[in-house]
């Protein structure tokens, strides 16, 4: 067995901004919240270009273990009028506002990934043994 398998390493989401944040391992509940969330078709092609970096942002926020810097605050700007607005933004909205191009997009779908990936068991490669 694997060193890595009995203590998977923890995966760390890299923003725009320098942030850095630990994400969960990904668990039942999970993968539960997900497929309640989103149909199996949906699922299948999360990843897949174009991805639906919407989903993707909200599973990250979910991972997220310290979400302080994600709590709902107020920020204001003109619209196409050139009117101010104030408005409320939080939680994963935020967390999209905080990936600023290219390589914190691919930063943001891979460390989904990892988390995923790190926290699923390998198959072993031995075949099941049937009861008959």
């Amino acid at each position: 067995m694997d060193l890595n398998e009995l203590f998977p390493r923890s995966i760390t989401l890299k923003l725009s901004n320098k942030a850095k944040y630990k994400l969960n391992k990904w668990t039942l509940a999970d993968k539960l919240w997900l497929s309640q969330e989103y149909t199996k078709e949906e699922i299948d092609v999360l990843f897949v270009d174009p991805m639906n970096i919407d989903a993707i942002a909200r599973i990250a926020y979910r991972m997220i273990k310290d979400k302080r810097d994600f709590a709902k605050v107020e920020r204001s700007e003109n619209n196409e009028q050139g009117e101010k607005i104030n408005y409320f933004i939080g939680g994963y909205k935020l967390l999209l506002s905080e990936v600023v191009g290219d390589i914190a997009e691919i930063n943001l779908v891979n460390s989904v990934l990892d988390c995923i990936a790190v926290s699923s068991p390998k198959p072993s490669g031995k075949k099941k043994v049937e009861i008959q």
